[in-house]
């Protein structure tokens, strides 16, 4: 009789674990396939895209052979499918079946495909999961957990009748009576005496037992005690960690809603200022908001890299053209101190997959830094690659100087957050005391160490070592440039509480032939939208009201709006934001401060229009076109400022420069022109030194 109770109750209890075990399984289908898929993401985007039936199909083959597939079908943004494949199935047994039928999960899952560099919407992979893989490892471990608890009941059962029938009875009846008279406040509940007569037999072991039970209660009571401070401490940390991360993002939406305007409107103006006074106010306006925008950057990516988020992307790189690239760059500000820039790469002649854009962030912060704290003397820059491995390396990059140095007392705080040297005179060199904090933080994410060497007034030494880095032997490519855009007439929505920034959007915008329609709130653009269903939607994410999000959703959920294109314009950069605006409905993301090219090239992806393409590396060449009149204008207004800034090669007066100069192309409708100076404002923000140094070259041409 024992037995059999005691097997029952073994026996529901496996049961209940063995139904959980199974909920849990078939809840963790979903997340599992949802790796899979990002896993062939990129390729998968690519390929409907590309309409790349045969990738397709080798794609869905490929997935059919998981164990947790069943079917799978890759569809595009038309609704075509473009593969599908299907694992072969067997008969299987009752008990098999029985579990599939129990099986109360979704029978398919859809997962939306973003590909390019602008999120865009490519389509989705459906897939159905293979129950009967689940349903067979489920009735396997179920076996086995059904045998054994037959052998351990039974074993227990044995044990139990055995010595059921000693004489101890009795004796824990004493025991128990004496445990109902102590009082549990007194340590003497912790230590229970027995006489000597049963001191070795198993009412001796039992009372032996039982003190041992007694002190490790008390223990685990003070350890009880000190689990639940640790567990407030975390809990008041991670609300603190939310309630930064919380701060951050609304204090960067509301710096970057009002540097949107004024960085727009400044490019704006920039295009029809001639007058040298007025354009170097402006100018001044313009990099104030752009050193403003980089403090608020660099508290986001330092938010981003504590909380896990920073993203790091491996492209092929030569990084030596990267460190040749800083060197360009801040030449004519150490030229100005009388500084020695020293350049020694013969180091890191090979190319290693790595992201250049978290190096150039590394290296600005190092150099900027040294030529900063630098009066007199010398900036040497060096890297070398040293071989670990098959296909690796390490990459170890130095930058050194002659400048003030750091006493050896605060060597181990530079890195710290907001930390700056003591008695460093603020309003000489200023900063915020971020860029070494997020110099490091970066490098370690890469896998990479930063050391520091100095002697109060004797100069610095940084080394910064990348390791396991992979050498990488496919060619560089160069990807095609962007001509010129002409867009078909459109119907555009704009949804944004602010007027400024309706305005701003339609000022970027006035050379297409597009109608606009204004909206102040998420619930104004459905409605408005509902009525006279524009082409796409500028859709601002934080309004009041009905907020971006909310809207997105109100569109996507009428069959007369869920075609319309939304594209979010959002002053909130982090990851989670973006993503919650793309699973929203959004199909595509511009941020703010908003660039007229990437709201541009948002809009090229859903509205019909043409391009006259040209490539990379072809700078635009000035044509017989231009008329004598013209060229006259071009060396009147242009010449003397593109002397100056050809020889002092400095990124910010690139910029500048290319902005007066599609000032004039506009105003005199100089095509040419106007060709030339957009592909110099794009060398110049992307620091392509080899081909800006040809674009700006080319300005001859013109005169």
């Amino acid at each position: 009789m024992t037995f059999f109770i005691a097997f029952t109750l073994g026996l529901l209890l496996s049961i209940v674990l063995l139904w959980f075990d199974f909920r849990k399984e078939q809840a963790g289908v979903k997340e599992r396939l949802e790796k899979i898929t990002a896993m062939m993401s990129h390729t998968a985007g690519h390929a409907l895209v590309t309409g790349n039936r045969s990738l397709a199909q080798g794609i869905t083959d490929g997935l059919v052979e998981v164990g947790i597939v069943k079917k799978v079908s890759l569809v595009n943004d038309k609704n075509e499918i473009l593969a599908i494949s299907e694992a072969r199935s067997t008969e299987a047994g009752y008990p098999i079946r029985f579990l599939e039928d129990m099986y109360t999960g979704q029978t398919s899952f859809r997962f939306p495909l973003i590909y390019g560099k602008n999120w865009h919407y490519a389509g989705y992979a459906e897939i159905y999961p293979n129950i009967r893989s689940i349903s067979e490892d489920f009735a396997a471990h179920a076996g086995t957990v059904i045998i054994s608890t037959f052998i351990v009941t039974a074993v227990l059962s044995l044990l139990y009748a055995v010595s059921f029938h000693l004489t101890l009875v009795r004796q824990i009846q004493k025991i128990a009576e004496k445990l109902a008279g102590a009082d549990p406040s007194n340590q003497s509940i912790y230590s229970i005496n027995i006489s000597e007569r049963h001191a070795k037999d198993e009412l001796g072991v039992l009372t032996e037992s039982l003190n041992i039970l007694f002190a490790r209660y008390h223990d685990n009571l003070l350890k009880v005690s000190r689990t639940e401070e640790l567990k407030a401490a975390k809990e008041a940390a991670d609300a603190a960690n939310r309630a930064k991360s919380e701060f951050l993002a609304n204090i960067s939406h509301e710096i970057r809603t009002p540097m949107n305007i004024i960085l727009g409107f400044a490019e704006i103006l920039g295009r029809d200022i001639r007058e040298p006074e007025h354009a170097s106010l402006l100018s001044s306006i313009r990099d104030s908001g752009e050193t403003l925008m980089k403090l608020i950057n660099d508290l986001l990516d330092l938010s981003k890299i504590e909380s896990g988020k920073i993203d790091i992307n491996p492209t092929p790189l030569n990084i030596g053209s990267v460190v040749d690239e800083t060197v360009k760059i801040f030449s004519e500000t150490a030229g100005q101190k009388g500084l020695k820039l020293i350049l020694n790469t013969g180091g890191c002649s090979g190319q290693i997959l790595f992201d250049g854009i978290r190096l150039r962030q590394i290296l600005f912060n190092l150099v900027g830094n040294a030529v900063k704290f630098t009066e007199s003397g010398f900036i040497r820059l060096s890297c070398r690659e040293e071989k670990t491995g098959d296909r690796l390396c390490s990459v170890i990059i130095t930058v050194e100087d002659s400048g003030m140095g750091i006493d050896e007392s605060q060597l181990e705080t530079i890195f710290e957050n907001f930390a700056q040297q003591q008695g460093q005179d603020h309003a000489r060199y200023g900063g915020t005391g971020l860029g070494l904090a997020i110099t490091k933080k970066l490098t370690e994410a890469m896998n990479g160490t930063i050391a520091v060497s100095s002697t109060k007034g004797s100069g610095s030494l940084f080394t910064v070592k990348f390791r396991d880095v992979r050498i990488c032997d496919a060619p560089l490519q160069k990807t095609a440039a962007k001509g010129t855009v002409t867009f078909e007439p459109a119907l555009i929505l704009v949804a944004d509480d602010s007027p400024q920034n309706r305005f701003l959007i339609r000022l970027m915008l006035k050379d297409h032939p597009f109608t606009f329609i204004e909206a102040e709130n998420g619930r104004d653009a459905y409605v408005k939208a509902a009525a006279h269903l524009p082409d796409a939607v500028l859709l601002d994410m934080k309004m009041p009201g009905t907020d971006g999000y909310a809207a997105a959703k109100l569109f996507k959920s009428d069959q007369t709006t869920a075609h319309i294109p939304l594209i979010a314009v959002s002053a909130d950069v982090l990851s989670d934001r973006v993503e919650e605006a793309f699973a929203s409905g959004c199909s595509a993301y511009v941020k703010k401060p908003i660039i007229s090219s990437e709201l541009t090239d948002a809009l090229k992806v859903f509205l019909k229009h043409s391009e006259e393409n040209r490539a990379e590396e072809e700078a635009p060449q000035p044509s017989a076109n231009i008329t004598e009149e013209q060229r006259k204008i071009i060396r009147s207004e242009l010449y003397d400022r593109w002397q100056m800034i050809s020889r002092r090669f400095v990124i910010s007066d690139m910029e500048n420069f290319a902005a007066l100069a599609l000032s004039l192309a506009e105003r005199e409708n100089i095509k040419e022109l106007k060709n030339w100076a957009e592909k110099l404002a794009k060398d110049a923000k992307e620091f392509d030194i080899d081909s800006l140094t040809g674009t700006i070259d080319n300005f001859t041409g013109f005169i």
